[in-house]
């Protein structure tokens, strides 16, 4: 089941939040400049709730986990957009929002776009289980430090 529409409005909400993370590092906009940062940081949790749902639906399937090429990169897409949404807290590196929240919300776009069938069976052991979700957020950290 695709959810086309929760997708299209976390891209909306991720692109908000990213100009107004622009906005406030040109100055412009209210006076106050909390207030861009309140309105991108709620615009971003709102987005990573809906990319949440949205991925859940792609990747989840009854017979198994589809880890296609767009939904991994979906999957990596929303852990980016925590990392993104922690980085708000901290003055300094909030600006990194303006480059990770449109990529977060490009890549579930891709994946709601671009399905696939690339099925991984649910009965697989925990070691491996294990290992790939510590290597997505390897990953994710990576491309996060690479920025």
């Amino acid at each position: 089941m695709r959810f086309i529409g929760i997708a299209t409005l976390a891209l909306i909400l991720y692109l908000a939040a990213a100009v107004a993370l622009l906005l406030r590092l040109i100055k412009k906009g209210p006076e106050r400049p909390r207030i861009n940062r309140g309105f991108a940081g709620s615009a971003a949790l709102v987005a990573i709730l809906l990319h949440t749902v949205a991925l859940y639906a792609i990747i989840f399937i009854p017979h198994g986990m589809d880890l296609g090429f767009f939904n991994t990169a979906s999957l990596v897409g929303w852990l980016v957009a925590i990392i993104g949404l922690a980085t708000l807290a901290r003055p300094k590196f909030e600006n990194l929002g303006l480059v990770l929240f449109p990529l977060a919300g490009f890549s579930i776009m891709l994946a709601e776009w671009f399905p696939s069938d690339r099925l991984m069976v649910i009965d697989s052991d925990w070691p491996l289980d294990l290992h790939i979700i510590l290597s997505l957020i390897a990953y994710s950290l990576f491309a996060v430090a690479a920025l």
